[in-house]
């Protein structure tokens, strides 16, 4: 009978201990998957509105083209953002190279510290002025990113109105957050092809949330005689919108 209990008691024990090892498992298991869901460092949420992403493997996903040379002589480019998040965009170099194929110029874009926004497209130019960007046969772009500067919005609504002597931009600030610096780029076009591009900006005045608004003049391009370059259509491109405080 002794024994009998003494059996019973050891069997109780070893159940006992094979639980309690189970449940120490499960717990392993809930911390590790906990940590994966962190969010790594170099991965910055904004909040629940919008999310910007500075990793440098998002860039392999944002593609470039040259729409063209404008009339004004700027070298018009546009970037498609195919990643799921905003990307923050620190600088946008281009690399031009002669008929030989030999490098002859590097230029910086207009455009810098902007997001691109995700699954969207954002157009940009390098400037110019002095220079003839249709000499050159071949360009190449790189990108370059980092920790943003600021907190970003990129989900606000724009409207425009052709004044018949500029292009006046509202923009709606409908994100949770009040903004100090918003950017657009506005691409103009004739018979379907891109002939300038004029950019604004509001600074200096705070745009609060939840509808405030900002309006920014963009004016005509003009040619390399200050000539009003003709066009019969546009497109208006958010290129910024932050705080200056993080």
């Amino acid at each position: 009978m002794k024994k009998l209990k003494k059996s019973l008691l050891l069997i109780l024990v070893l159940a006992l201990s094979i639980f309690l090892l189970a449940g120490c498992g499960d717990d392993d298991d809930s911390s590790s998957s906990s940590s994966k869901k962190k969010k790594k460092n170099n991965d910055t949420e904004n909040s629940t509105t919008t999310s910007v992403t500075s990793k440098e493997s998002a860039l392999d996903k944002v593609e470039t083209e040259v729409l063209g040379v404008g009339l004004d002589g700027n070298y018009i480019i546009k970037l498609k953002n195919n990643n799921s998040k905003d990307v923050y965009i620190e600088y946008v170099t281009v690399n031009f190279f002669d008929e030989s194929g030999s490098f002859a110029e590097s230029c910086t874009a207009s455009s810098s510290y902007f997001c691109i926004p995700a699954n969207k497209e954002l157009v940009t130019y390098v400037y110019g002025y002095g220079k003839d960007f249709t000499k050159y046969s071949k360009s190449e772009f790189e990108l370059s990113t980092d920790e943003p500067f600021y907190e970003y919005r990129t989900n606000l609504d724009i409207a425009t109105n052709n004044t018949g002597s500029q292009i006046a931009v509202t923009v709606t600030n409908n994100t949770d957050i009040d903004l100090d610096s918003i950017g657009v780029n506005v691409v103009f076009y004739k018979d379907g092809k891109v002939v300038g591009i004029e950019d604004g900006i509001s600074y200096g005045t705070k745009i609060e949330k939840d509808g405030g608004k900002a309006y920014i003049n963009v004016y005509y391009p003009n040619d390399s005689n200050y000539d009003d370059i003709e066009f019969d259509d546009f497109e208006t491109y958010l290129v910024y919108a932050h705080t200056d405080k993080k």
